[in-house]
């Protein structure tokens, strides 16, 4: 495969498989590992950009370019193959005026360094639908990654190396060793107990570890797997951009439904009764209280998109919590003053300070506050018969 000119790459754009081999042809060229190749040993790949929408560096990294700085006009009027200053001639005429930006900062990421960008092998399916990858789709991938512990009971007298393709066969997720190789047995802790070893280069069979930096015992790629060996994974999941929204989106609705009920329970815990709460829009006096008390000099709406308010209805009567890193109570409305609430500092609180009150957490103060509504609603029921 001609992976570094522009027509050998051109010919491999027909499908998302053989696109693939691409990118992973270049990322395999020009990956290095540092302590075992010297410094000063450099890649000979040609940087390009690919589709409008990938650039390939020296190295054969893989980074995406900014989704929404470029419309589909822009990339069918490309080549499907430029190298760097082609794209910066194609970029500085057609782009930057309206973009506002210079040609470097195209790559997602904060001030133009992008995020290294990996694409799912071709039988990786989306983690959300299940579906698979085209031409048309890949460029919208998000891929979400993590590390897990892996019991490797069901690979036992297979080496790490065959463990590694077997797991490159699994289409929901990317598996991959971390790069050190960790190796855990509880029964190496067990071992060190029972010889007390002492010297030093066995200290890491103290805690159960072993991995390829170990001086008397290195894991390597033909480790033989044993009984009780757990390792440490990398794994990647791939989404299709519009099932990862989805995915974030339900995840949103379940936490909010989970911190509603802790706060329902947080208030019925203290007295209040039939309690219920609808999530609304920030009322003006709020928005007014963030602007003045919040802001100090940054931008109100940043401020208040972090804002989440809540109108709680009870038995004992209604009042608005405004939910961010605490929880604030909003007595606008409630019968219940500041004053009320702060009766040892009433004077101090001058007359246009808005009814609102932090709370440190403490369950006295919801108490309290639930005492001087049943105090207000006594109170109300009494002018109404008068």
């Amino acid at each position: 495969m001609d992976y570094n000119t522009k027509e050998g790459i051109a010919a491999e754009l027909g499908s998302y498989a053989s696109f693939y081999a691409l990118m992973r042809s270049r990322d395999e060229h020009g990956r290095h590992d540092f302590e075992d190749i010297p410094e000063e040993t450099t890649s000979d790949l040609t940087p390009f950009t690919i589709l409008g929408r990938y650039y390939s560096d020296r190295r054969g990294q893989c980074v995406r370019l900014n989704r929404d700085l470029f419309t589909d006009a822009d990339r069918n009027s490309m080549s499907a193959v430029m190298t760097v200053e082609e794209f910066q001639r194609f970029f500085e005429k057609h782009i930057s005026e309206r973009a506002g930006q210079k040609w470097f900062a195209i790559h997602e990421g904060s001030e133009g360094m992008g995020p290294s960008f990996s694409l799912p092998a071709p039988h990786i399916v989306c983690a959300r639908c299940g579906g698979t990858w085209s031409l048309d789709n890949c460029h919208d991938i998000d891929a979400l990654g993590n590390f897990e512990e892996f019991d490797l009971t069901p690979f036992v007298g297979k080496t790490l190396r065959e463990v590694q393709t077997e797991l490159t066969k699994k289409t929901n997720k990317e598996h991959y060793f971390s790069g050190s190789l960790p190796i855990y047995n509880e029964q190496w802790i067990l071992d060190y107990i029972a010889n007390d070893v002492l010297v030093h280069e066995c200290r890491s069979s103290e805690t159960g570890w072993r991995d390829k930096y170990h001086e008397t015992n290195p894991i390597t790629w033909e480790y033989v797997v044993g009984e009780g060996d757990h390792t440490s994974l990398t794994y990647y999941s791939f989404y299709h951009g519009p099932c990862f929204q989805e995915m974030k989106r339900d995840e949103a609705e379940i936490e909010e439904r989970e911190n509603l009920e802790a706060l329902r329970q947080c208030f019925e815990e203290v007295g209040f009764r039939n309690v219920v709460l609808e999530r609304v829009e920030l009322p003006p006096h709020v928005l007014e209280w963030a602007a003045k008390d919040l802001g100090s000099g940054e931008d109100v709406e940043d401020i208040t998109s972090t804002l989440t308010y809540y109108r709680v209805n009870t038995k004992q009567g209604s009042f608005g919590i405004i939910c961010a890193a605490f929880l604030i109570l909003d007595l606008h409305g409630c019968g219940v003053s500041l004053e009320d609430f702060h009766l040892e500092f009433a004077e101090e609180v001058p007359e246009d300070f808005p009814p609102i009150v932090g709370l440190s957490g403490e369950t006295d103060e919801l108490q309290k506050f639930f005492k001087l509504m049943v105090k207000q609603q006594r109170k109300a029921k009494r002018q109404k018969k008068v």
